[in-house]
């Protein structure tokens, strides 16, 4: 696997399980993966996750894992945290985590490899989350049927998840450079966002997104 930026990557885990945390920091380590901190014992836990790439976060084999210390899911992670990635075990878990602010949601016997390129994808922005639980029975419907994205909306939106400029988006959509930025503009306006990446999460948890 090849570096993020020519830097390691470092992530903290937190999970009750102490055998599940040391077989993912073991294969972590395979994949060019710094795991900083796993003992969620520590009194500075969540200090310390502040200060790393990502956290990863097992919610245990029945999927109702509370994170050890003095938060719980439903509080986090905050605006100042780094993205956090659950693994857990149903898409209906998956959807309720990443509508809490989760950025990325995984099976628990997600191969290392993949773990290892979710790490990266929600460094870059990105939300991420197994194919399975997308097909996976649907929760009661979140998605706000207010967004109406025309066709070419959808053609810029996944042009914006894949990182474009909009010089870059033009170029693909044969359109004119300013176009292009009128399309972008649209879509922030839209999702009321003031970043492209958070334009892009945002469509991720309206289910207007697939990443």
């Amino acid at each position: 696997m090849q570096s993020f930026d020519a830097r390691t990557l470092e992530v903290t885990l937190i999970g009750a399980d102490a055998l599940a945390r040391r077989g993912l920091a073991s294969a972590l380590s395979l994949e060019s993966i710094l795991v900083s901190n796993q003992d969620p014992a520590t009194e500075s836990l969540l200090d310390t996750a502040r200060h790393v790439n990502a956290v990863i976060w097992d919610d245990g084999p029945l999927g109702n894992e509370a994170p050890p210390g003095p938060r719980a899911p439903d509080s986090l992670p905050s605006p100042s945290d780094p993205p956090w990635i659950a693994l857990t075990t149903t898409g209906e878990r998956a959807r309720d985590l990443l509508q809490r602010g989760f950025r990325g949601a995984l099976k628990r016997e997600v191969a290392p490899a993949s773990l290892a390129a979710a790490v990266e994808a929600v460094v870059r922005g990105l939300v991420v989350t197994d194919p399975d639980f997308l097909h996976a029975p649907p929760a009661p419907p979140t998605r706000d049927e207010s967004l109406h994205l025309s066709p070419r909306e959808y053609e810029v939106l996944a042009l914006l998840a894949e990182g474009l400029s909009n010089k870059e988006i033009a170029a693909e959509l044969k359109l004119s450079p300013h176009t292009a930025k009128f399309h972008v503009t649209a879509l922030l306006d839209k999702f009321g966002a003031q970043t492209r990446t958070e334009a892009v999460v945002r469509a991720a948890r309206a289910g207007l997104l697939t990443l």
